[in-house]
């Protein structure tokens, strides 16, 4: 056998909703035990919320091994050994009494209902390896606000909403702040914006700013995992500016220490000066005469899968205004709908969107905008100084994102 271990998984949330003039109060706590084997190549999973008996859940797993299909090399060595602690312990209701009443009331002076749902989880995973007597602990609290703010404006709902998690309590003030002042901003615009004129349709220049510039990357990292079908090969050129890290140790909300196999933590590089180096790996995709490395797991009761938790994008030296005075007419697009791989193009659906011209910024209603991935060398033109942050979610896994305003040429409809 080459690998066998047992997991208990703990989730505790405390959640506070603020919807119109109800206040909600709402906890969950959950247990997992579970147990993944790996015997001559196959993976055994078995894991439960009412079987306590790991000799049992083993037992299970075995007897799925036996059934595998597919037989993987596994990467048997260097696994993280210790305890863990991320993030700091406070009363939530400090923040509902200071934090919450602020913001509604700040909503409301605009004209404004809002939706605002504060979070704490805590999180502790134990992972004891038989195969290698090791034992490791990992504990994260974790904070995040969701802002829903919405209103009535000529006969049409006019809404949107934003996502902001720390691990240091403190630090939800002023993210709370800063993304309320941009939803303010975000409605003004919905309020405002008219159809793009078709016969404007077409190749254009497109500046991705705030949580738009992230979501373009995160659809890039998807073309930069080991275990997609489709993805950028070894030294495909990019940008030559462009640098991108799956950095564990960035001061984001997910810092972290090990992978979900195990894996110590260590910065990987998959673009630099805009070659593609490497890949974001598991214990199962890596191939070790290539020089590869696991440490990019996610997933403790499915077959791993190669996912970053923090992703960083280098920034750039162009200023928003020299990307809107370089490409002379653009779009400009702040924030989207939806980012997907569709076929052979990045997908982008904004949600607030302007036209760029002669020093003036029109909002308009953009249907999406279509980034083939076969001129992905060409497609990127500039990444600026100014750097934008986003926290998400990928399959039920958490995601942060850090990426420059970035200046591409692409497909408007």
């Amino acid at each position: 056998m080459e690998y066998l271990d047992n997991i208990v998984y703990e989730e505790n949330i405390v959640e506070y909703a603020f919807r119109g003039t109800s206040i909600e109060y709402n906890s969950y706590s959950s247990r997992i035990y579970g147990v993944r084997v790996v015997d001559k190549g196959c993976i055994g999973i078995a894991s439960s919320t009412s079987v306590h008996d790991f000799r049992q859940l083993e037992e299970l797993a075995k007897k799925n091994t036996g059934v595998c299909i597919e037989r993987v090399k596994w990467f048997n060595r260097d696994y993280s050994s210790g305890k863990y602690r991320v993030g700091r312990d406070v009363d939530l209701n400090i923040l509902v009494n200071e934090l919450v009443p602020g913001m509604v009331k700040s909503f409301r002076s605009h004209g404004l209902k809002a939706e605002i749902i504060l979070v704490k989880k805590r999180i502790k995973k134990e992972i004891a390896v038989k195969t290698h007597n090791i034992y490791n602990v990992e504990e994260r609290i974790l904070y995040e606000l969701y802002i829903y703010p919405y209103t009535l404006y000529l006969g049409r709902l006019l809404s949107t909403g934003s996502l902001v998690a720390s691990p240091d309590p403190r630090n939800m003030y002023s993210l709370g702040s800063s993304e309320s002042e941009k939803l303010l901003s975000i409605l003004a615009s919905q309020a405002h914006a008219r159809r793009l004129n078709p016969v404007y349709t077409g190749r254009w220049h497109v500046i991705l700013d705030d949580e738009a510039a992230p979501m373009f990357y995160h659809e890039l990292a998807h073309l930069l995992q080991a275990d997609e079908p489709i993805k950028l090969h070894y030294n495909t050129v990019l940008y030559q500016g462009l640098t991108v890290i799956e950095d564990p140790f960035y001061p984001g909300p997910l810092q972290r220490f090990f992978d979900d196999e195990l894996y110590p933590a260590w910065r990987r590089t998959i673009i630099d000066k805009g070659v593609v180096v490497d890949y974001l790996h598991t214990r199962t995709t890596c191939m070790e005469k290539q020089g590869g490395r696991p440490g990019n797991a996610r997933g403790l009761f499915t077959r791993s899968k190669p996912l970053y938790h923090q992703l960083v994008v280098k920034k750039g030296d162009w200023s928003l205004n020299e990307m809107l005075v370089e490409s002379r007419r653009s779009i400009l697009v702040r924030k989207l709908v939806e980012a997907s791989l569709q076929g052979r193009y990045i997908r982008l659906v904004p949600e607030e969107a302007w036209v760029a011209e002669k020093d003036k910024l029109t909002p308009v209603h953009v249907t999406e905008i279509l980034v083939p991935l076969d001129k992905l060398g060409e497609v990127i033109t500039g990444l600026a100084k100014k750097v934008n942050k986003r926290y998400g979610f990928e399959r039920n896994h958490s995601l942060f994102e850090v990426a420059p305003t970035t200046l591409i040429e692409a497909r408007v409809i």
